[in-house]
């Protein structure tokens, strides 16, 4: 297929592939494959490479760059590098899908000082090439818990984007830095992952816990019309089942036994706030608690990727495979979902254009670092 006369000069393999460009653009894929046999047979080329040069020659552009172009670039693993801190270091996997739209708001902001060339090549970086240009930097954070002082970590809620939109999950968990600590609420959408978090204001009535889910029901985008919570029926029975015909929001048990840790906390909550009495309102770490716990649900709803299980097959006794959607932030969730309304997507998106990751990571620091002051003993506060 390939034929005709190139010479031997320095330039005629590449001239080769120009001639086979056009029809190679219109070939099917078998046919494709038969011009790469020939082009490789006259070039003594690797099939890969025939390919990046054709498509270089047809759009300019190399296509798949080499790991070593990203691994020799200094500029770009060290702005990578920042991103990774930002974002809570996490695995390539995770941080490539969201990297496009982390460099995009971190150079709005002014935090990363790269031209149009090396941001482009920074948001193209594939999950392998970030782990293993990541590791020295990984493995000296080795110890220190993976994560930065002032990020938190909600329990685990599986997402399903084939629920009802507004369908949300609440738990109530015990958030800790350093010797402080606070109860938390977590408010999760399940069909997009959107999640929400609020220090619980403790009061004798209703526990504080219901004062902070309606907060974070006015701030969430998405109108709750559903809630799901442990199946302890102390807890539903006295406070969820009288909230929730309140609301008009329909009220179901999460399905399975509860973890041993929700169901200490559940009691654990009950029995301070009923048996020895709640936290004084005029508490100074709550506002402090509010903001990180605020901070923190931004930064997961517009830069931490997740994975949705599609299904889990077992083979065998004791394996297990399962397959996962591609790794997806609630946000890009949020605004590609067919029943979200215009107006909501519009408030996504102005609330990603209004955020600047480097400085909330900067003020969850600060809040914890103050958290951990006001917590400790007064003793230790007076040095």
């Amino acid at each position: 297929m390939v034929s005709g006369s190139f010479g031997a000069g320095p330039g005629w393999k590449r001239a080769l592939a120009a001639s086979q460009v056009d029809q190679y653009q219109r070939a099917t894929k078998r046919e494709k494959g038969v011009i790469l046999d020939a082009i490789c047979a006259r070039t003594g080329w690797h099939r890969t490479h025939a390919r990046r040069v054709l498509h270089e020659i047809a759009y300019g552009e190399e296509l798949m760059p080499g790991r070593w172009s990203c691994q020799r670039d200094s500029q770009v693993i060290e702005a990578l590098r920042e991103c990774w801190l930002i974002a809570g270091r996490p695995t390539g996997k995770r941080l490539a899908p969201i990297l496009p739209a982390l460099v995009e708001r971190l150079r709005a902001f002014g935090e990363l000082d790269l031209d149009d060339d090396a941001a482009r090549r920074l948001a193209r970086i594939s999950p392998a090439t970030i782990d293993r240009a990541l590791a020295p930097s990984r493995a000296s954070s080795v110890g220190r818990g993976g994560r930065a002082v002032g990020r938190l970590t909600p329990p685990h809620v599986r997402i399903a984007p084939d629920t009802e939109l507004g369908r949300c999950d609440v738990r109530l968990w015990r958030g800790a830095i350093g010797p402080g600590w606070a109860y938390l609420v977590t408010v999760t959408e399940l069909a997009t992952g959107w999640q929400e978090t609020r220090a619980v204001r403790a009061r004798p009535d209703d526990l504080g816990l219901f004062e902070a889910l309606d907060e974070l029901t006015s701030a969430s985008p998405i109108p709750v019309v559903a809630v799901e919570t442990e199946p302890i029926t102390q807890m539903i029975r006295r406070y969820w089942q009288p909230y929730c015909r309140q609301q008009h929001i329909a009220l179901h048990r999460r399905v399975g036994n509860p973890s041993p840790r929700s169901e200490r906390t559940a009691q654990a909550f009950l029995a301070r706030f009923e048996t020895v009495g709640p936290r004084p309102s005029h508490d100074p770490t709550h506002m402090l608690w509010d903001r990180l716990g605020d901070g923190n649900s931004r930064l997961a709803n517009l830069f931490e990727a997740r994975q949705h299980l599609i299904h889990k097959t077992h083979r065998g006794e004791e394996r297990a495979v399962r397959k996962y959607d591609s790794a997806s932030t609630p946000f890009r969730r949020l605004t590609g979902h067919p029943q979200v309304s215009e107006r909501t997507a519009a408030a996504a998106h102005t609330l990603l254009a209004t955020t600047n990751p480097a400085a909330v990571c900067r003020e969850l620091d600060a809040l914890a670092a103050e958290i951990d002051r006001l917590s400790a003993p007064a003793e230790s506060r007076a040095r």
